[in-house]
């Protein structure tokens, strides 16, 4: 169980990782970042039968972790492309996407847990 939750949480910081250097290093907007990072790791969780308040815990903290790189990338300019929702910039987008990814990959791995 605990290797499920370390496994999941890695997945995230990678993920992580990988969108800060794309942001970086190219001038794309990469628009579902946010929603995997914050919700891949709760899914991937509720597959290994994690417990319950530890996969949800991981997706709020996933979710933060998302919504904290929004920001950080937003006022560093690395966010100044168009959006897929029809209101708002990329910063706006991303804000979205991370408690969009957050909830709906709760929801996820919840669902998960409970087919186990």
């Amino acid at each position: 169980m605990e290797q499920g939750l370390r496994s999941a949480g890695r997945t995230g910081v990678g993920l992580s990782a990988l969108w800060v250097v794309l942001a970086l290093v190219s001038d794309n907007t990469f628009h579902l970042a946010p929603l995997l990072i914050a919700g891949a790791p709760p899914v991937m969780a509720g597959f290994e039968y994690v417990p319950v308040r530890r996969m949800l815990a991981l997706a709020g903290v996933m979710t933060m972790l998302a919504l904290a790189l929004t920001g950080l990338l937003s006022a560093g300019g690395r966010l100044a492309g168009t959006s897929l929702l029809p209101t708002g910039g990329a910063a706006f987008e991303g804000v979205v996407f991370s408690l969009l990814g957050g909830t709906v990959g709760a929801v996820a791995g919840w669902l998960a847990t409970l087919r186990g």
